[in-house]
């Protein structure tokens, strides 16, 4: 299970216990994220690195992947550089495509000093779930990568089409960082993928509600 932007493994913390009986669940925090140290920026590559370093501590040669918003990007990454390291991949709320005014729309959500002004209780949110290098930091660093990906968009139709996993791309309806439109073009250029649209979901995973994640999750992997 790899979690989203901003997010850490604790995002899962509901969710988990609803499918321990079923499957055996690991998660991680991408470096820099919780209480995980960063050496340096965020980068997608730098975080697909960090669930190869926890496959091999583990022994584990190949996995299926659930991955939240940035965490299936992440994931799908993987599945183009290491197919030999990822078998099955279910991403909610992922958003693919990504350009300069992209980037720049969504970093004007991040910036800490409003966040901390307007949305307190999610201020207070965020320093307690990055207690490693500080919400704050959190944010710049994520800001940073978010120009990096807007440049060089590193998931395109192109690179898509080589993904031959199966796949499913869910999406919630009132998601307004990804959309069902965008995730219909991603379906299209992956050769074997599924589309499942979530009615009345927002992009936040906990708005999402846990039970309808592990549902989602327990239907896909069976």
């Amino acid at each position: 299970m790899l979690h989203g932007a901003l997010g850490s493994a604790a995002q899962f913390e509901q969710v988990i216990p609803l499918l321990a009986d079923r499957y055996d669940i690991y998660w991680i925090d991408f470096e820099g994220h919780g209480p995980r140290p960063a050496a340096g920026e965020f980068r997608v590559e730098h975080f697909a690195e960090n669930v190869l370093q926890f496959l091999d501590s583990y022994h584990m040669p190949k996995i299926d992947v659930f991955g939240y918003s940035l965490g299936g990007y992440v994931a799908m990454w993987l599945a183009h550089t290491h197919p030999e390291h990822i078998d099955r991949i279910l991403t909610l709320n992922t958003k693919y495509f990504w350009t300069p005014e992209v980037a720049v729309s969504e970093n004007a959500k991040l910036d800490a000093d409003s966040i901390e002004a307007k949305v307190p209780a999610f201020a207070r949110t965020l320093a307690a779930r990055h207690t490693g290098i500080g919400w704050r930091e959190v944010l710049a660093r994520t800001r940073a990568m978010l120009t990096v990906m807007g440049d060089h968009n590193l998931l395109t139709e192109d690179v898509l089409r080589t993904i031959t996993n199966q796949v499913c791309i869910a999406v919630g309806d009132q998601d307004s960082t990804d959309s069902v439109e965008e995730s219909e073009r991603v379906c299209a250029a992956l050769p074997n993928a599924d589309l499942v649209v979530l009615p009345d979901a927002p992009h936040a995973l906990e708005k999402i509600g846990a039970d309808r994640v592990a549902g989602l999750i327990g239907e896909f992997f069976g």
